[in-house]
């Protein structure tokens, strides 16, 4: 990382850089999403972000959009520009080639296909680089990201919302209101953040969620992909999550041979049971870098009694519900023995404990 203090207009460029990669989050699976900004004769003259798999990169949807102005401008670009040929031919060629003359990067990315090669290869053609601005803001950006490349698999967070008297619900198979508006902005972040948001399919027919991130300017076709998980295939195809899929975003793992509409993705496993390396291996396929497990029960009790969760965020209202369903009835006794206790805050009128493994898991 450079030691250097960074001008208000280099940070200002990043910035409008990290807009570009916001813009098409949800959108680059498997790869990352990236943004790009040219600058010349202190003028944005391209922007760009990383496009759909198997199209430009962010830098080169920069170059595009700057056509000829692109030659001498510099690039601030929020992920090291990759040096490899996959479906694409490397960024830094074009870079190289289009006479780009310095290239800002606010963080070295961790794929060991990249890692620090895109930035040598660009140095060695005379660019002049730069990096580590706003640095921070793109670990965070990253967080999933760099999960994923270093253990091998999507970075899994649970969610449960439960009552004093640890209830999910008012009575079984009841959908039953039990944190606030705080705690509801809470979870919207959560979803926000990842690739696909999981439940099971007795949350589906009770609660019959949407799953979707409120209060976001993400288009429907960007949000987090909502993955169902059923035993036996049959499920309402009324309900708002399967209607949804007709944008390509409902995905479906079962233990069944049932057909389902083609805007459906359907994985069907022959064992008699569905396991966590079974979801693992969906979510693989389909790119996933961060999933959010929102229930039910016997869901949750599945992922915490595996090796592959990495937080688990219990959020608690203010209200008794003894005839309820309690949620940690099917753990094992000893689960706490595995977890460490993180972080406690209220929230609103409620409140979040978040608990984490004491080891995390390769896959």
């Amino acid at each position: 990382m450079d030691k250097k203090a960074w001008s208000k207009s280099d940070i200002k460029y990043m910035d409008l850089a990290f807009e570009e990669a916001h813009r098409v989050r949800g959108n680059t699976r498997p790869n990352p999403a990236v943004g790009a900004v040219l600058v010349k004769n202190g003028r944005v003259v391209g922007r760009g972000g990383t496009s759909p798999a198997g199209g430009p990169h962010a830098e080169v949807n920069a170059i595009t959009h700057a056509g000829t102005k692109a030659k001498g401008a510099s690039c601030y670009v929020t992920l090291e520009p990759c040096c490899h040929f996959g479906k694409t031919p490397p960024c830094v060629d074009a870079l190289i080639s289009h006479g780009i003359k310095k290239v800002f990067i606010a963080t070295v990315d961790k794929n060991k296909l990249v890692s620090s090669k895109g930035i040598k290869k660009l140095k060695k053609a005379g660019i002049e680089v730069h990096t580590g601005l706003l640095e921070e803001k793109a670990i965070d950006f990253y967080e999933y990201y760099n999960f994923f490349i270093k253990y091998g698999r999507p970075k899994i967070i649970l969610k449960i919302a439960q009552s004093i008297d640890g209830s999910i619900n008012e009575v079984p198979g009841k959908e039953t209101a039990i944190t606030g508006p705080e705690a509801k902005v809470f979870t919207h972040n959560l979803r926000a953040m990842v690739d696909g948001v999981m439940v099971g399919a007795v949350t589906l027919r009770a609660d019959n969620p949407s799953l979707t991130p409120r209060n976001t300017t993400i288009p429907l076709e960007y949000m987090p992909e909502t993955i169902i998980t059923s035993k036996s295939g049959r499920l309402p195809l009324t309900h708002t999550l399967m209607k949804r899929g007709k944008k390509k975003n409902c995905v479906v793992i079962s233990n069944s041979k049932s057909t389902f509409p083609s805007h459906i993705h359907h994985y069907a496993f022959t064992k008699n049971n569905l396991t966590v390396d079974d979801f693992i291996s969906v979510f693989k396929k389909r790119g996933y870098h961060g999933v959010l497990i929102e229930g039910g029960s016997h869901l949750l009790s599945q992922w915490l009694s595996s090796k592959y969760w990495d937080m688990f965020y219990v959020l608690t209202g203010p209200s008794f519900l003894p005839k309820g369903q309690k949620w940690a009835s099917e753990l094992p006794d000893n689960w706490h023995k595995a977890v460490k206790f993180d972080r406690f805050h209220p929230v609103g009128k409620d409140s979040v404990l978040k608990i984490v493994p004491k080891k995390i898991r390769k896959k």
